[in-house]
């Protein structure tokens, strides 16, 4: 009688963490809930650099 009990302890601990593993695997795997978020504004574009580099003495004019 007592290994027939045990027997059964081992057997209802593995099915508890079967079950248990099983919860948690289907709570990680589950789809992502759609949440109403706003995209993001473009990001703001930096003015593009000049073609040509100003100087301060006009060239053939000094």
């Amino acid at each position: 009688m007592l290994y027939y009990n045990a027997i059964r302890w081992r057997l209802r601990n593995r099915l508890a963490t079967s079950e248990r593993t099983l919860a948690d695997l289907r709570g990680v795997l589950a789809p992502a809930v759609a949440t109403l978020i706003e995209p993001e504004p473009p990001a703001i574009q930096p003015a593009p650099a000049p073609a040509a580099i100003p100087t301060a003495v006009p060239p053939g004019g000094a």
